[in-house]
């Protein structure tokens, strides 16, 4: 019998079920994991940074001192004089001896000064950045000449020179370094080996590792996995004599590799940095990612979003090409452009424009032009024209990559533009980040979409590309533009359907509901930000009904007093005014109902239900409000007797949020295809980037290898509708008993519960059906031919009472071990420890200067 696979991603967890077509639950269970996170990361990286420095720093001093013993300036037994700032200052002005020479030296190959001159990025305090201290340095040496006038000045002032205060160019050294040496009798070429010595520096985009060292982090890696495999295979058809007994070379795939003798495979050719991070398009995988910024990235991003609007008072709902240029023009002329200024060239109110994306206020939002609007400032300063978008795009290009000046500045330069923009182009902050696309994607998207009312899903997916390459392992493609949170979630998910895959075989369909919380704090802020609001709303309620009976203060009637304040008292389709007390007192005199059928729009949200009188209720049905109105036959003495009168209503109602305004205003007909469709794009299938990129990589992988699996995707508002209707049916079946359906965030079995409530749901004929709207369409008519309201499927709630009866011990748990157990150990600095009387005790350091350990010293020492 075929099985159905449901997978509950979330940020530390995956919930996963297995049922078959008669809905009967073969296994279930969860696979919990620590969740990754982009300060990890970081910490790690920096951790591993100081470790590099530090290394690197004791290099340099044991470097300077073998040159210095090899040309018999001091002996292996020399220990280095404690006044090296002083003994600077006297270089300056005379000879030094061997042994205040070899102390000064050393103090310089220790300590020499910062080089690379980069954009400070936005948000780090002006006053503690590196740049700025090196700057008013810079300035303090334009008075004092040399760092160790700076420096013994400030010594004599404040009794200390640590602190990022104390940091200078290295430029600054070295033109002090080379006037001491020249006071020196040395010959020029040990001056240049020491000047080598004291500035040499390893350039960030050579990585970590070398050719003889190769690191996963660096430009030489070794290689490894599958490629490893392939590459022996060759080794063995071609080269057979010489593996493991000697160092050649072959070359694969058209890259070049060094096979050492030891069985080691290392590539020969530097690989980019930058470009390995920057990663390739989803489209032409040849091709580099374009920078996020690129003005044509960001026009490609507006013309998305005009072309996922439609406006309700035209008829084919489109906005043209001429509208769309006209936007884009002002956008070149202004930098950007706001919602407001959007309709008021389209010609229309917000409430007729439908397909906005929202921010987590419910607000409309439109592209914002981060990078363009920069670029557009340094050149209305200089009173410059912009000559086209390639060069607009070439700039953001270069001002991605690199943070250094100079490096921008070499690039710019190569570029043709104006001289005068060079400088303050390179200064600009705040350029970063990849799209998913090339640019050469970008470019013919945009031309498409300008002519076109298609967004970018829709033209790729007319498109068909294909990729005839076989796929031969399901695993994570690491190039995704993804969060560490989303990585580490989706490689434990496709783990676990390898492993599924193996014991229970090819599932017919993979159903995947995934968080959008971007990381652990972000779900909880999400979580208390609800309770915030519940209780605001629970407390308004309890304002309300005041002195009446406490057990009033229920959800039912909290929604309903809600929706009551919010309608003024009024029901939303008659005008005729409420009873408070009829409202609490009488549970069946005024109903709840969803403006757009929940049949139809799988919309249980707060902007898609209204107040209603019972008799208004029954009068709409199954409709719109238009269609309501559109019938002859409402309810009798109804204030509200026309669409327009209720439209006015509508509009003049300042509480109803935008999105319940166009709810309440909704013109089409619900019974079409095309409209049915939008409303499960929008609210029941879930077309996330995330997730798109999940169900992309088991869709390849599926194809690639014959396999017939259907992957769906579910939102999770749906997964928590369907929950809530579990608990109602179990309420009423068993009302005595603990409800499975409640979550309880402290036991993990909820995940396992929403995965079955996720695989079920896919079973579901109605469910199938509207992923498959061809089937239930009628040809002639375009018309769907029935309608299942999800609360009276009696399959579903038998279905959804036996996955209520799973207990914590039918449940699967698996966690994920962190291969590296001393992971947190390595990312520190480890000091020794000493044993003293008996105890165990950790050499650490203590800051001789800080007065609060004033105390600490003086007993101890």
């Amino acid at each position: 019998m075929k099985k159905i696979l449901g997978l509950d991603v979330g940020v530390t967890s995956v919930g996963w079920a297995i049922i078959d077509e008669e809905g009967n639950i073969v296994k279930t269970g969860v696979r919990l994991f620590e969740e990754a996170s982009a300060k990890n990361n970081l910490d790690r990286r920096t951790f591993r940074g100081q470790r590099r420095l530090i290394r690197r720093r004791n290099q340099r001093i044991d470097d300077m001192r073998s040159l210095l013993i090899k040309n018999l300036l001091i002996d292996n037994q020399f220990k280095v004089l404690d006044n090296p700032y002083q003994l600077r200052e006297k270089g300056l002005k005379e000879k030094l001896n061997h042994e205040e020479l070899a102390t000064v030296l050393l103090h310089y190959a220790k300590r020499r000064g910062s080089s690379l001159e980069v954009v400070e990025e936005e948000g780090i305090k002006k006053e503690t950045s590196t740049k700025s201290i090196l700057n008013e340095n810079a300035k303090e040496l334009k008075e004092k000449q040399y760092v160790v006038n700076v420096q013994l000045n400030r010594l004599k002032k404040e009794g200390k020179l640590r602190g990022n205060i104390n940091n200078f160019k290295t430029k600054d050294y070295a033109k002090e370094i080379i006037t001491l040496l020249d006071n020196q009798n040395l010959d020029s070429e040990l001056k240049k080996e020491i000047i080598e010595i004291i500035q040499r520096r390893r350039h960030f985009s050579e990585g970590p590792g070398n050719f003889n060292s190769p690191t996963p982090y660096g430009r030489y890696r070794e290689v490894t996995g599958t490629l490893k495999e392939k590459i022996i295979k060759d080794i063995h058809a071609n080269y057979r004599k010489q593996y493991l007994n000697s160092n050649f070379s072959i070359v694969f795939d058209d890259i070049e590799y060094q096979v050492f003798k030891n069985g080691r495979i290392v590539n020969k050719e530097k690989y980019d940095l930058i470009d390995l991070m920057r990663g390739k398009c989803s489209l032409y995988p040849d091709q580099p990612r374009s920078p996020k910024m690129a003005f044509s990235a960001e026009i490609f991003n507006l013309l998305n979003d005009l072309n996922n609007l439609k406006i309700l008072n035209r008829e084919n709902n489109k906005i043209t090409k001429e509208e769309k240029i006209t936007i884009i023009n002002h956008v070149r002329e202004k930098g950007s452009i706001t919602v407001q200024q959007l309709l008021k060239i389209l010609n229309a109110q917000q409430e007729e424009i439908k397909g906005f994306r929202i921010d987590k206020n419910e607000k409309p939002i439109i592209t914002e032009f981060k990078g363009y609007k920069k670029i557009l400032k340094v050149y209305k300063e200089l009173d410059i024209t912009i000559d086209s978008d390639e060069i607009l795009d070439r700039i953001i290009e270069i001002l991605t990559q690199t943070l250094v000046e100079e490096e921008r500045i070499l690039s710019l330069k190569k570029e043709k533009i104006n001289e005068r923009l060079i400088e303050p182009l390179s200064l600009l902050t705040g350029i970063k980040e990849y799209h998913s696309l090339s640019l050469k994607a970008i470019y013919q998207l945009n031309k498409e979409m300008l002519e076109e009312s298609l967004n970018q899903q829709e033209i790729i997916t007319n498109w068909g590309i294909k990729n005839d390459d076989t796929i031969k392992e399901l695993v994570l493609d690491e190039s995704l533009i993804l969060s560490p949170v989303a990585k580490r979630a989706h490689r434990e998910a496709l783990k676990l359907v390898n492993q599924l895959i193996k014991e229970e075989g090819n599932f017919s369909k993979i159903v995947i509901e995934t968080t959008r919380s971007k990381n652990s704090l972000d779900e909880i802020k999400e979580i208390k930000e609800l309770q915030k609001n519940n209780e605001n709303n629970r407390r308004q309620a309890e304002e309300i009904i005041g002195d009446r009976a406490k057990e009033l203060v229920n959800s039912s009637n909290i929604l309903k007093l809600r929706l009551y304040n919010e309608q003024n008292g009024k029901c939303a389709y008659t005008g005729e005014a409420l009873s408070i007390d009829a409202l609490l007192n009488d549970p069946n005199i005024y109903e709840i109902d969803h403006i757009i059928p929940i049949s139809i729009s799988f919309d249980d949200s707060y902007a898609n239900k209204v107040l209603v009188t019972r008799s208004a209720n029954q009068k709409k049905g199954n409709k719109t409000p238009f269609g309501y109105f559109s019938k002859a036959d409402l309810v009798a003495n109804s204030k509200i007797n026309s669409w327009n009168m209720f439209k006015e209503i509508v509009l003049l109602n300042k509480n109803y949020s935008i999105r319940k305004k166009q709810n309440l205003l909704f013109e089409e007909d619900i019974t079409k295809h095309s409209v049915v469709s939008d409303f499960i794009n929008r609210n029941l299938v879930d077309t996330s980037y995330a997730i798109r990129s999940l169900m992309t990589t088991l869709k390849n992988y599926f194809k690639s290898n014959h396999v017939d699996t259907t992957i769906m995707t579910i939102k999770g508002k749906q997964t928590n509708y369907f929950r809530k209707t579990g608990m109602i049916a179990w309420s009423r079946k068993h009302p005595k008993r603990e409800n499975p359906f409640r979550k309880d965030r402290n036991k993990y079995i909820h995940h396992a519960i929403d995965a079955l409530i996720i695989a079920g749901l896919s079973n579901r004929k109605y469910i199938t059906k509207l992923y498959n709207l061809s089937q239930e369409i009628d040809i002639e008519t375009g018309e769907l031919i029935e309608y299942i309201d999800a609360s009276e499927d009696s399959k579903l709630i038998q279905y959804l009472l036996k996955v209520g009866e799973v207990q914590e011990e039918d449940v699967k748990f698996s966690w994920k071990i962190d291969s590296k157990p001393n992971r947190s150990m390595m990312n520190q600095t480890i000091y020794s420890s000493r044993i003293l009387g008996g105890e165990s005790l950790l050499l650490s350091k203590i800051d001789i200067y800080n007065s609060k350990k004033e105390d600490f010293i003086k007993k101890n020492y």
